[in-house]
């Protein structure tokens, strides 16, 4: 173990430990994870467990998910949970602690991968790997893009997925491995094309893809989203521009400092209300000037 893990690993309070995690007792769990008013730190707990799962699988003491997180969640936490005993209300959602241990020891720390653990590669069917240009991606906030996305695919040989909201890193871990399967270049620059809604959320899942991608590899990336006022006309600007919500002030105030909204007024445009010919139009024109624009 190199001096770095170390460090991360004494800094995060991780511990190797040789008892299967899920057969400790509750006064055991006293000497690692508890308060000095003796109650258990769930989110030290949760990483322990992890980390114990990820090196029995990776050593062959323990056999790789073969499944998504909630087996996960079935397998290596809830029986920890369930022997506590703890007497005390969760303030916080376990469930909701583990996702966000994962995505911190994977995007943040950078202490294994999702694959690493077996997991199912969950999004495989809203996804498609360009054989000539995989490094061109087109994709979409929404799954009921997909069968635009395919028609895209199979006429421009680019790689395609639907996300089907935020993105999840382990949907982005599998699609950067899937596609340095197919590029020849190490280091390849990748160009991203974003079918999203016209608004603060369209933006913060367009650009989180943008950043996982980079966790995995793609540090080179270059985004272009096409659903935007100025590809409107007027009319259909009145036809189909709604009102940002008002609860979520500070995301809308970024968006607006970011885009300027419509017209410097606080609207955005959903995805379906651009023509799906125009949208390819554009999609097959900035193809072909990526393409040209290479050796």
């Amino acid at each position: 173990m190199n001096l770095k893990l170390k460090k991360t690993l004494k800094n995060e309070k991780i511990y190797h430990l040789e008892k299967d995690v899920r057969l400790m007792k509750r006064k055991e769990f006293s000497k690692y994870f508890t308060t000095k008013k003796n109650r258990i730190v769930l989110s030290r707990l949760i990483k322990n467990i992890i980390w114990q799962a990820y090196t029995r699988i990776k050593n062959g003491s323990e056999k790789p998910i073969d499944g998504n997180i909630r087996t996960f969640w079935y397998l290596w936490v809830k029986p920890v949970l369930s022997h506590l005993n703890d007497g005390n209300k969760v303030k916080t959602d376990p469930y909701h602690t583990m996702l966000s241990a994962f995505t911190e020891m994977i995007m943040d720390l950078r202490l294994f991968n999702y694959s690493d653990f077996g997991f199912t590669d969950e999004n495989w069917e809203n996804r498609r790997i360009g054989i000539k240009h995989p490094e061109i991606i087109v994709f979409s906030e929404k799954r009921g893009w997909f069968r635009f996305l395919r028609q895209i695919h199979k006429e421009l040989d680019v790689s395609v997925l639907a996300l089907g909201g935020i993105p999840s890193a382990l949907t982005s871990e599998y699609t950067a491995t899937h596609i340095k399967e197919k590029l020849t270049e190490t280091n390849q620059s990748i160009l991203l094309i974003g079918i999203v809604d016209y608004d603060p959320s369209g933006y913060i899942i367009s650009h989180s893809f943008q950043k996982q991608l980079a966790v995995f590899g793609f540090n080179h990336s270059d985004l272009i989203t096409i659903v935007n006022p100025k590809h409107y006309t007027q009319q259909k600007i009145d036809m189909f521009k709604f009102q940002l919500p008002r609860r979520q002030k500070t995301k809308t105030k970024k968006w607006m400092a970011k885009t300027n909204g419509i017209n410097g007024e606080f609207y955005g445009l959903e995805s379906e209300s651009m023509p799906k010919d125009l949208i390819q139009k554009l999609i097959t024109d900035i193809v072909l000037k990526e393409i040209a624009s290479k050796p």
